[in-house]
């Protein structure tokens, strides 16, 4: 962004275009980690312990493939 400044008399209008763009990816990478999050919760609410064998989690995740 520092390069804009540069152009001491250009319309501020091109920085906050690139500042929103930022934003909405910003916004994003928030939106797919909160999904991540809920599936990554998911996951471990399947989860009762026991051995790998029988882990929800794993037999999850295989069948995912």
């Amino acid at each position: 962004m520092l390069v804009f400044s540069d152009h001491r008399q250009a319309s501020c209008a091109s920085v906050d275009a690139k500042v929103a763009e930022q934003l909405e990816q910003v916004r994003l990478r928030i939106r797919d980690l909160q999904g991540l999050e809920n599936e990554l919760q998911r996951l471990l609410s399947c989860c009762h312990g026991g051995v790998i064998e029988e882990c929800r989690i794993i037999g999850s995740l295989s069948q995912q493939r």
